[in-house]
């Protein structure tokens, strides 16, 4: 299977982002649409 997403909008903070998976043979078997917002600041530490 192979998932292909694309941000369909951006606007501020706010973001939708379309996706759609295929498998072998091209044909489509999932389609979704996720919706984000960008937020300030960090949610997790990082251990470099």
């Amino acid at each position: 299977l192979t998932a292909s997403a694309s941000e369909t909008t951006l606007k501020g903070r706010s973001g939708i982002t379309d996706v759609c998976v295929t498998n072998q043979t091209g044909e489509t078997v999932a389609l979704f649409r996720g919706a984000s917002r960008a937020i300030g600041g960090h949610l997790f530490e990082e251990n470099v």
